[in-house]
């Protein structure tokens, strides 16, 4: 991460495509385009498709097989309230504030900002998850209870106990 840089390495296109304006299947050939014309590495090609089509459609799975009530989940017990500082921004852990500062700002942030610092926190702190998804819904321009319950409450937060994703506790115990 780098402070300053709000959209290195990362894609904008998400708000285009969950409202519609785009279809993934139309942004995966341009991806497919831009390697072939060689206006771009096959890594970046990749790593780009593989998100539209495998984790973008498997948060759509999850989400439509486990509704109603994958809402509610908090395997946890978390139940702390959200600091206010992810209102404002104002706080002096300095990762903290950076990830939040481009979503106050712009309505958008890298994902590792997203889930991993700020979903990580969350976590860290205890956070009523509803509350977490609940901001994240109202902060971000590409927010869709598809995409949010099952990022924010499976893979950042476990609050379903592993549904989503399986812990390496799980897988090495």
């Amino acid at each position: 991460m780098l402070t300053g840089e709000d959209t290195l390495s990362h894609s904008l296109l998400s708000s285009s495509i969950n409202i519609g304006l785009l279809s993934p299947d139309e942004v995966i050939k341009a991806a497919a385009a831009a390697l072939e014309e060689q206006n771009a590495p096959l890594n970046a090609v990749e790593g780009f498709i593989r998100q539209i089509l495998g984790w973008r459609e498997y948060m759509r799975a999850v989400y439509l097989s486990e509704m109603p009530g994958y809402e509610q989940v908090n395997v946890l017990k978390h139940n702390r309230d959200l600091p206010d500082f992810f209102w404002d921004g104002e706080t002096k852990m300095t990762c903290v504030a950076e990830s939040l500062r481009p979503v106050i700002e712009t309505a958008h942030n890298h994902h590792i900002q997203r889930l991993m610092v700020l979903g990580n926190f969350a976590n860290l702190f205890e956070i009523s998850p509803q509350q977490t998804a609940d901001w994240f819904n109202e902060m971000y321009i590409d927010a869709y209870d598809w995409v949010v319950l099952p990022n924010v409450l499976g893979m950042a937060l476990h609050a379903d106990g592993g549904l989503l994703s399986t812990s390496l506790g799980e897988l090495y115990p």
